[in-house]
């Protein structure tokens, strides 16, 4: 049985902890500046919540961000990636995901490219989901579970503790 949920519930949960990664990111001093795009239209079709900007010696990086919220990553131990058209594994132009654990509260900071290029490699090991969202005429969303345990072997996966964050 597939689960159920509301797309809309979903982004109003996800709206909370990006305000509140925004309000953190704000705070840090690695970084220069934090645009958050959440509201804008154009980043909206693109899938992209920040834009951070940080300062390496004397040189400026901007780095677009796109934010997952997830509950069950502490029960499950694996992250669940969106595939397909409607999925943000390719629907989304950012450079980096945060996959947030709500629960443990620790991001997992994810170059986009890299991910969407290990999971199209290790695909066939993924088990896959598939969730249905009553909104909009409903719609399904399939999604890969990628354990967590094995994508944190790659030292391009950079953890982050958000306890002061969220």
């Amino acid at each position: 049985m597939r689960k159920k949920y509301s797309f809309a519930e979903q982004v109003a949960i996800a709206k909370v902890y990006e305000d509140k990664l925004f309000t953190y990111y704000e705070t840090l001093p690695s970084i220069v500046k934090v645009i958050n795009c959440t509201k804008d239209k154009a980043f909206q079709k693109l899938d992209i919540d920040f834009i951070t900007v940080k300062e390496y010696s004397n040189i400026a990086r901007a780095e677009t961000l796109e934010v997952k919220v997830d509950f069950r990553v502490k029960e499950t131990g694996n992250l669940f990636v969106e595939i397909g058209d409607k999925g943000w594994l390719n629907k989304s132009k950012a450079e980096r995901l945060l996959y947030v654990d709500a629960e443990s509260k620790i991001g997992y900071n994810i170059p986009m490219c890299w991910l969407r290029e290990y999971v199209r490699e290790h695909e066939e090991e993924f088990e896959s989901k598939e969730v249905y969202t009553s909104d909009f005429g409903g719609f399904n969303i399939t999604g890969l579970l990628v354990p967590l345990e094995q994508l944190l072997t790659e030292p391009i996966v950079i953890t982050e503790d958000l306890t002061e964050a969220i």
